[in-house]
């Protein structure tokens, strides 16, 4: 569990670190804030990254557009992959669609054996890397849903609309 949640906090921190500035041309130039910078490692991101320590403790960062469509892959990938986790390691949810543009998401649950656990935590969770995919994408106001659907009435019975 402690491993896809370090998963799921590296994607939601190169989402974080991020505010995209540019994006014309050929290069993609974002900025992690300074309270994030120290969890920052060189060359993680892309090896043809350009990287600048700022003097108010922010990291700069411009990498090539191609590089940037690579690392949203892997963003998406990311997401996708802990969606598929969360199936499997909470014992209510069943499933979890999407729509292709990752703004409508269905949490399918045992309502009763989610209202009864800890398992709403995977809204945090989805919420989080929704928010970072879409923020590394350039739009960080983009408005996204979690609906939770029970899986015996087909009725959803909670929504989560983000950024509120």
């Amino acid at each position: 569990m402690f491993k896809k949640l370090r998963i799921v906090a590296v994607v939601l921190l190169l989402a974080m670190l991020s505010t995209l500035t540019a994006c014309s041309g050929s290069t993609v130039s974002f900025t992690i804030p300074e309270d994030l910078a120290e969890f920052f490692v060189p060359g993680e991101i892309s090896d043809d990254a350009s990287v600048t320590f700022n003097d108010d403790g922010s990291i700069s960062i411009e990498m090539p557009a191609s590089s940037h469509a690579e690392l949203m892959q892997e963003m998406r990938d990311g997401l996708i992959e802990s969606l598929d986790s969360f199936t499997a390691e909470y014992v209510s949810i069943q499933d979890i669609t999407y729509n292709n543009r990752l703004t409508e998401f269905t949490v399918v649950v045992n309502r009763e054996a989610f209202e009864n656990s800890f398992d709403g935590f995977v809204v945090w969770g989805i919420s989080f890397s929704a928010s970072f995919f879409h923020l590394f994408n350039g739009n960080p106001d983009t408005q996204f849903t979690i609906n939770i659907q029970d899986a015996a009435t087909m009725e959803i019975f909670d929504t989560h609309v983000f950024p509120e």
